[in-house]
């Protein structure tokens, strides 16, 4: 089961691993100067235990995440930004291709029975890793008729992981990697994501619904090349 919400230590990124793969984004949350207490992004969040309001990208050029307008604020911890409770979630509107990849390092700590988005890019033709039930995540690709249940029941996944979901629109299918080892694979996948997304962390298609823990990075990649995503992987380990 996800979320015991113990922080395994792992070691930080390697920006120079990130910044060579040309991300389409990359927001870490471990970078201090990205993160502000406002949305408007003139007062940095220098401590931990202050508001973050506003995260920008490192690369791409990508808008920055901002808080949710009907949100609580997320806060900044030693090592990334923790997010607690209902309507607590960081919100962009990007244009992201057909094929791509999202590679988010986060530790789960809890998340509310359904709908608990770890990321979601919105819509009506929209993909998310969220909380099937209240034992296990799943990815969904929706109006794809393509959902994976890559977690089996009692697995512990506590602790900081890397969540990948890797959507090849040429080869119409969709994968889950956790750690860099893919879980589960499905067919199906039309190419169809709505561009632009409103793309959440720690959201929910659903704002009744939640995930609580904390976001170290997150990077989306402009193709579904598995050797890119890779590197991307190792660099985030």
């Amino acid at each position: 089961m996800l979320g015991l919400g113990l922080s395994t230590g792992l070691a930080p990124a390697r920006p120079g691993g990130i910044a060579a793969l040309a991300p389409l984004a990359w927001y870490d949350a471990g970078h201090g100067p990205a993160l502000y207490q406002d949305a408007a992004g003139t007062t940095p969040a220098s401590e931990a235990g202050q508001p973050v309001r506003r995260l920008s990208s490192r690369a791409g050029g990508a808008p920055a995440l901002t808080i949710g307008a009907t949100g609580a604020p997320a806060s900044r911890t030693a090592t990334g930004v923790g997010f607690a409770g209902a309507g607590v979630y960081l919100k962009a509107s990007l244009a992201i291709p057909a094929s791509h990849a999202i590679i988010v390092k986060a530790r789960i700590d809890s998340w509310s029975a359904h709908h608990g988005d770890l990321f979601c890019c919105h819509g009506a033709k929209g993909t998310e890793l969220r909380a099937g039930d209240p034992s296990a995540f799943r990815a969904l690709v929706i109006g794809s008729d393509v959902a994976i249940d890559p977690m089996e029941a009692g697995g512990d996944w506590s602790g900081s992981h890397v969540f990948t979901l890797v959507l090849d629109a040429a080869g119409a299918t969709a994968r889950l990697r956790i750690d860099g080892t893919e879980v589960a694979a499905d067919a199906g996948y039309d190419g169809s994501l709505t561009s632009p997304t409103e793309f959440k962390l720690f959201g929910s298609r659903w704002n009744s619904a939640y995930v609580s823990g904390e976001l170290r990075h997150a990077v989306i990649l402009g193709s579904a090349d598995l050797g890119a995503v890779a590197a991307a992987e190792a660099a985030l380990a």
